[in-house]
């Protein structure tokens, strides 16, 4: 079937959807636990201005191996755990070492820290 007029045809998909909506905060009422969208430039087109920096962060995390085992850190809550698990915290797009994984320790950035660091 050849391309409608105005682009290539997807069936359902909006030709300029904001997928990254859900970063910025989900304005449904009630959610305290939203949906985190890995792997971002995956879903950009590769002129994208965005998809380095979101390339540079999956490679990060790849690395550090936060995306070995998927089902669990699909939400704010899993991956939040996993980071703390593992070590790590998030710095906008920037994945740091926050403490030695396995010593309990939670990330600086986190409200609950009370080590006094």
């Amino acid at each position: 079937m050849p391309p409608a007029a105005d682009g290539p045809r997807f069936p359902g998909a909006a030709p300029r959807a904001d997928l990254f909506r859900p970063l910025r905060g989900d304005s449904r009422p009630g959610r305290a636990n939203p949906p985190v969208l890995h792997r971002k430039e995956a879903f950009l087109l590769p002129d994208d201005p965005r998809r380095a920096k979101f390339a540079r962060l999956t490679a990060q995390e790849e690395r550090a191996g936060l995306l070995d085992e998927t089902a669990t850190i699909g939400t704010r809550a899993g991956w939040d755990e996993r980071l703390r698990e593992r070590g790590y915290a998030l710095r906008g797009h920037r994945l740091f070492r926050s403490h030695p994984p396995g010593s309990g320790r939670r990330p600086l950035s986190d409200p609950t820290n009370h080590d006094g660091e």
